[in-house]
């Protein structure tokens, strides 16, 4: 059986949890969910509303920000597309990002604020699960009175460089549960925010314009099933995080003999490693790598084989460090459930 990328932690409680709901067919009650705000809200320290995807998370952050046609929000240019089309049909400006923590280059930010000076927001995307240079980027964005949305949907239970836990230093932070996330649902997602008004307008939003219709709002609910998978796993959280770190340092330790081979750098509370993604010297050396390990039976993932300026949706922008990573890193699987001996036999 080949070794996956990402495998989600799932616990006796998760098989019982389902058995329960199916027997009860208590599918929409809103008990789990409910739970599951106020758990994940103690967690990170604000309050939380709960979400169908980290996507819609992003979407209804940004709708109850204003942000709309006409405005302009800058974006960490190497990310996951819904950092971007959640705020379609804005105008979405990708920023360059750091070659060392791949997260957002606030020499770049400045830069793009002077060719957009009425921007209004700015997300700020946690990759592969490091808060690592983002606390410039994000005083930056303050000091320039735009809004900043969090994308942390790979950071659950990360700290950020000031020692908060993620969620608590902008005007909201989006988190994914889905299935291959530190926390997983299978889908979900929440968002968190220190504004109780802008979680009661969100919650409105994601639920037909709440009970009296007064806005008009969608459905972008998460189930139940989805929220009681994602309390059990909650207690477990930080111990799983540190076990993915560990695996990551056992990757370091190997990997540090291949001299075109860049591993990334550790830190037990700045990254909870949703991803272990290396660098390699040449896209070539990259390729070759990945085909030997499909041979292998590891699973590796490119995470991201383009930029977001390449979508054409998205301000065409020269983001040479994101580019010149799309075509160079690749991680392979730190998850807990992985079979160290096994994986580091086939990167012998």
């Amino acid at each position: 059986m080949k070794i996956r990328i990402s495998e989600p932690v799932l616990s006796h409680k998760a098989h019982d949890l389902i058995g329960d709901l199916l027997s009860h067919g208590s599918l929409a009650g809103g008990l789990h969910v409910e739970a599951l705000e106020r758990e994940f809200g103690e967690l990170v320290g604000c309050q939380c509303a709960c979400v169908s995807s980290g996507t819609a998370g992003l979407f209804l952050a940004g709708q109850v920000l204003g942000i709309g046609a006409g405005d302009t929000v800058f974006v960490s240019g190497f990310s996951f597309v819904a950092s971007a089309n959640a705020f379609y049909p804005a105008r979405v400006v990708p920023i360059d990002v750091d070659p060392v923590t791949f997260n957002l280059d606030p020499e770049d930010l400045t830069r793009a604020l002077v060719d957009y000076p009425k921007a209004k927001a700015l997300v700020m995307v946690d990759l592969y699960g490091s808060t690592r240079g983002t606390q410039r980027a994000l005083e930056i964005a303050l000091d320039h009175g735009l809004y900043v949305i969090e994308d942390a949907c790979q950071a659950h239970g990360a700290y950020d460089e000031m020692g908060r836990r993620v969620g608590t230093r902008a005007h909201a932070s989006v988190f994914s549960f889905y299935a291959t996330k530190n926390v997983a649902g299978g889908e979900g997602g929440c968002v968190v925010s220190p504004d109780p008004d802008l979680i009661g307008r969100l919650k409105e939003l994601r639920s037909h314009g709440g009970t009296d219709f007064r806005v008009p709002g969608l459905n972008f609910r998460m189930t139940e099933i989805a929220a009681g998978l994602c309390r059990t796993q909650l207690g477990e959280l930080d111990a799983s995080n540190a076990r993915r770190r560990q695996h990551a340092e056992i990757l370091n330790s190997h990997l540090a003999e291949f001299s075109q081979v860049t591993t990334p750098e550790l830190d037990p509370r700045t990254h909870v490693m949703h991803q272990y993604t290396v660098r390699f010297s040449t896209p070539d050396y990259r390729d070759e790598f990945k085909v030997t390990m499909d041979s292998r039976e590891v699973e590796t993932r490119v995470f991201y084989p383009y930029t977001l300026a390449r979508l054409d949706w998205v301000t065409s922008r020269d983001l040479p460090v994101a580019s010149r990573l799309s075509e160079t890193v690749l991680s392979l699987p730190v998850h807990p459930r992985v079979d160290m001996e096994r994986l580091l036999g086939a990167l012998r």
